[in-house]
């Protein structure tokens, strides 16, 4: 072989030689695997928590939703029970029962009179 053949050559060239010199470090792929895989395993563990609490404050909200439904069911039937309380027809069955006597004349106090107690 000929010094110019030679020089043609992949592995023998000058340009080659020098490439040789700026070439990155080699990688240790068995080393970037493996942090690959810690790095999966750790997202995997982190996507089964954060759906767990998601699930979690679902049954919350959820469990929420039906207090609040119950308690709006009896907020309107307490409603409707003083709405029923408060009629003319109840005022007027509960005054009977009393047995109170109807009042025609009032009579109300003068308080300019000076009619008060100091101590």
């Amino acid at each position: 072989m000929t010094a110019k053949q030679k020089e043609n050559l992949p592995f023998t060239s000058p340009a080659f030689e020098q490439r040789k010199r700026f070439r990155l470090p080699a990688i240790n792929f068995r080393a970037l695997n493996f942090v690959l895989l810690l790095i999966l395993i750790g997202g995997g563990i982190y996507y089964i928590i954060g759906i767990n609490e998601l699930s979690v404050r679902g049954f919350i909200v959820n469990q929420l939703n039906q207090e609040v439904k119950a308690l709006e069911e009896k907020h309107n039937q307490l409603e409707e029970r003083v709405t029923e309380l408060k009629s003319y027809v109840k005022l007027e069955e509960r005054i009977k029962a009393t047995q109170m006597v109807k009042v025609d004349k009032i009579e109300y106090l003068d308080s300019e009179a000076g009619a008060v107690a100091y101590k």
